[in-house]
């Protein structure tokens, strides 16, 4: 399947759909970790918006422009969660997963400790002004190399299928055993030996 690249809008909307009401600071914050994991996974932005390196980390000035007068999000009228592809839907459960439980402030201090906000704003003291570009490239290197979404890395997620749109992909995500360790929000994901079975039927399926 080809890289499908979403309305930031829609993204946007689907992020609220999945955890509820959020701080704006948190918005901004899980928009660029879905925008870093799906460049990490998919090599391949998620979303064309430009994510820039603010004073209080990763911001989508497209996405700021419109609830800069708001302290909390409930809904996303300019977008919806119906017109993101599964793959994408998948992709913002696991995010959901593993960030939604930290508030803005959490999500921005986490994203300070990182990579691709520390390295484009360089000698800058961390309370000082930018509007510096975040590039993709840093993002997609920084989280393959460095992190793990719900216990996996990069590789390990895209060998899964757990992203694809396929029957096989979106079943073993959905159909996770009751035992399968919980994270964050309260979804579950896949567990090793899931990942085991999808590689192995996959391989199978293109051997025939």
């Amino acid at each position: 399947m080809g890289a499908v690249v979403e309305n930031v809008n829609d993204v946007a909307a689907a992020i609220i759909d999945e955890l509820g009401e959020v701080d704006a600071m948190a918005l901004e914050k899980l928009l660029y970790y879905a925008q870093s994991w799906n460049l990490a996974i998919s090599n391949a932005p998620l979303f064309n918006d430009e994510i820039r390196a603010w004073r209080n980390g990763p911001v989508v000035p497209s996405i700021y422009a419109q609830h800069k007068q708001q302290q909390t999000v409930c809904e996303w009228r300019s977008g919806s969660s119906e017109s993101i592809a599964p793959k994408t839907a998948n992709l913002i459960r696991l995010i959901g997963a593993q960030y939604g439980h930290l508030n803005g402030y959490q999500l921005s201090q986490l994203t300070h400790k990182e990579g691709p906000w520390k390295e484009v704003r360089g000698d800058l003291p961390e309370n000082a002004s930018s509007n510096r570009l975040i590039p993709q490239i840093a993002m997609a290197d920084f989280y393959r190399k460095n992190s793990k979404l719900v216990g996996w890395n990069a590789l390990e997620i895209a060998l899964a299928g757990v992203l694809d749109s396929d029957a096989e992909g979106e079943e073993a995500f959905r159909e996770t055993p009751a035992d399968t360790p919980v994270y964050g929000s309260g979804q579950t994901v896949l567990s090793p030996d899931q990942i085991q079975d999808v590689r192995s039927r996959r391989r199978s399926r293109t051997s025939v």
